[in-house]
């Protein structure tokens, strides 16, 4: 038997550890609606602050930061954001992880 509505929108978030030249800090998944939200704001000048603010959490997966915060994570080294902004595209399915370039035998 498959899953329950009540069962679905139960289902916890997951959230990963990013290290970061400043230091460690936590992103969560988004929901659809944030999602969706975001692929609809064609703001590119503040895409990656944008995904900040939705995504940085603590480890329990509680955001640190929302839209208000954008124009302050705009400011941030790109060295302290990028890594954050990569770990939340690819826990949100937005990036695959790099095909390994070896050759094969």
């Amino acid at each position: 038997m498959g899953m329950s509505l009540s069962d679905l929108l139960a289902v916890k978030r997951k959230v990963v550890k990013v290290e970061t030249p400043a230091g460690e800090v936590f992103v969560r998944e988004l929901t659809v609606g944030e999602i969706r939200a975001w692929v609809a704001d064609k703001d590119e000048t503040l895409e990656k602050a944008k995904m900040l603010a939705l995504s940085l959490s603590d480890e329990g997966g509680n955001p640190l930061a929302d839209q208000s915060n954008v124009d302050a994570l705009n400011s941030i080294p790109d060295s302290t954001a990028q890594p954050i902004y990569l770990a939340a595209m690819k826990l949100n399915g937005f990036i695959k992880d790099p095909v390994d370039p070896k050759p094969q035998a």
